[in-house]
């Protein structure tokens, strides 16, 4: 279904309000992290794991990545 395409992970809702509260845009993460947007994009609606930039957007965000990480 096409709605579901757009659909945010939890990750993605805590981004995307940690980005309006720092005044901050997608490319903006994206490029502090060293990805592209379309990726963080994927990424915020559960295209991606981001496994490999987790860390690094929770610290730009101020999130706690192990709230994210899958259980093992």
């Amino acid at each position: 279904m096409a709605g579901q395409k757009n659909k945010l992970t939890p990750l993605g809702k805590d981004i995307k309000k940690k980005l309006a509260d720092k005044d901050m845009s997608q490319m903006d993460l994206a490029e502090r992290v060293g990805t592209s947007k379309s990726y963080l994009s994927r990424i915020m609606r559960g295209g991606k794991s981001g496994e490999k930039y987790l860390t690094a957007i929770c610290a730009v965000l101020d999130l706690n990545p192990d709230r994210y990480r899958a259980s093992a």
